[in-house]
């Protein structure tokens, strides 16, 4: 954080409510902060994230849209963040006081393994998300005509943490609209950090569709695909159902 204030300040106890669209979905606390002048570095923040104990049923509801968004790489995602009366449990007068001024920022975008510099995986750094190469999550894909499956390089963007998909529901599209085929899948898929690969999966081809015939004639090479996907992930105790979108991703299609 910088400071642009001529003052310092340290600050035994913070305390900031996580909201979305007016729903509060998880808070933020910080223990002895020292504000210097201009940057200040390695400052510890703990979060949590519980959209349905702090703001109910439809702040899940909101939070899972956000993550969604998020994790498809969505442009524009943001977050508020909020005092409130028991910000500063010795100052109740001052956090309700600067509640009234919300700060809104925009979220970060996740650093995954291999991409290069503008995140969209086509080797530059001119944030063209239309190339066919590597894309979010699913850096690679590779389709199998004769099996009827499909497989997967995926990217964690997590560094400790395995990551859990319990169940996925995907469909893959060309041209944006065009049915490839869908995916269902109900057995956990253990994606640990890094890149890693997932089984061969079963795929239903969406026979006497355009989109089915794009995919025979391009055998032996390449196609640009969007995939649509309702996934349920786990990461140690948290399970959440999310919406995850791709776009331009190079699928590889062999027999």
């Amino acid at each position: 954080m910088t400071n642009t204030t001529p003052y310092t300040a340290s600050i035994p106890f913070i305390n900031i409510h996580l909201v979305k669209d007016t729903y509060l979905i998880g808070e933020a606390m910080a223990r002895n902060l020292h504000f210097t002048h201009g940057p200040n570095h390695n400052m510890m923040i703990e979060a949590t994230w519980d959209p349905s104990s702090f703001g109910g049923v439809k702040a899940h509801q909101v939070a899972r849209r956000l993550l969604s968004e998020y994790l498809s790489g969505k442009k524009n995602t943001t977050l508020t963040l909020k005092s409130h009366r028991g910000s500063i449990p010795t100052l109740p007068v001052l956090g309700q006081a600067l509640s009234k001024l919300n700060i809104t920022l925009s979220t970060q975008r996740l650093r995954l393994p291999e991409e290069d510099g503008d995140g969209d995986g086509d080797g530059d750094d001119d944030d063209d998300d239309d190339k066919v190469g590597r894309h979010g999550f699913i850096q690679d894909a590779t389709f199998h005509i004769l099996s009827s499956t499909a497989s997967f390089t995926l990217a964690s963007p997590l560094s400790h943490d395995t990551v859990h998909v319990e169940y996925i529901n995907a469909t893959a599209f060309y041209n944006h609209t065009e049915p490839i085929g869908q995916i269902t899948h109900d057995e956990p898929i253990a994606v640990p950090p890094g890149l890693s690969q997932t089984p061969r999966l079963p795929v239903r081809w969406s026979a006497g569709h355009v989109g089915f015939d794009k995919l025979r004639d391009a055998l032996g090479g390449t196609l640009k695909l969007d995939a649509v996907a309702e996934v349920i992930v786990r990461v140690g105790s948290w399970t959440e159902e999310v919406q995850y979108s791709g776009k331009g991703i190079g699928a590889k299609i062999s027999l």
